[in-house]
C-alpha cells in the first residue's frame, strides 16, 4: 500500500522511505495525495525499488492545486519503478489536473515492457512549473509525457532517457522547452 492523502491544506510530506514487492494484480500506489490545495510540500521522499505484478505510481497527484501566491513544491524525491520483466504500466511522478505546483529536482526511474510506462506524466490542469528534473524509462513507453500542452507554464533543465521508448509526447506544440 503506501500513503494516502484526501482533503488537505498546506500538506507536508517530507523524508519518508516506501519499499515494496508485491503479488497485488491490480495498479498500487505508494503517495496518493488526492485534494491537497494551496503550498503543499512533498520533498526527500523515496520510492523502490518497487516490483509489482500490476500497475504501479510512485507518486499521484490528483486535482492539487496551489494559488499563484501559494504554490506546492514536489522537490527532490526519488522513485524507482518496474524492472525489467515488468509487463505492467509503471509511472513515477503522474499529475491528474494539477495547478501551481514547482516541480523540480526530482529523480525519477521506470522500467518495463508496457509501452503506457512514464516517468513523469502530466495531464490536464495548469501553471506547473517544471524544473532540473531527471526522467529516465529504461523500458518501452515515454520519458516525460505531456496530456496537455497548457498545462505548464515554465519548464527548463530537465534530463530525459528513454533508450527503448520515446524521449517525450506532447498533444500540442508547445514553445516552451522542458
Amino acid at each position: 500500500m503506501g500513503t494516502h492523502l484526501y482533503y488537505n491544506l498546506d500538506l507536508e510530506l517530507t523524508d519518508n522511505v516506501y519499499r515494496t514487492v508485491s503479488n497485488y494484480g491490480g495498479t498500487s500506489y505508494r503517495v496518493y495525495n488526492f485534494f491537497s490545495d494551496e503550498a503543499q510540500v512533498v520533498t526527500r521522499n523515496k520510492v523502490g525499488p518497487v516490483t509489482t505484478n500490476g500497475g504501479f505510481r510512485a507518486f499521484e497527484f490528483n486535482s492539487c492545486d496551489g494559488t499563484p501566491t501559494k504554490k506546492g513544491l514536489i522537490a527532490n524525491n526519488l522513485a524507482v519503478a518496474g524492472g525489467t520483466g515488468s509487463t505492467s504500466t509503471n509511472y513515477g511522478l503522474f499529475f491528474n489536473n494539477c495547478g501551481f505546483q514547482e516541480v523540480v529536482h526530482n529523480s525519477l526511474v521506470v522500467a518495463g515492457t508496457s509501452s503506457g510506462n512514464r516517468a513523469m506524466y502530466i495531464n490536464s490542469g495548469g501553471g506547473l512549473e517544471v524544473f532540473n528534473n531527471n526522467m529516465v524509462n529504461f523500458g518501452a513507453g515515454t520519458g516525460f509525457y505531456l496530456n496537455s500542452a497548457f498545462a505548464i507554464v515554465a519548464g527548463d533543465n530537465n534530463n530525459i532517457y528513454a533508450p527503448n521508448g520515446d524521449v517525450g509526447f506532447v498533444t500540442a506544440a508547445q514553445s516552451r522547452a522542458c
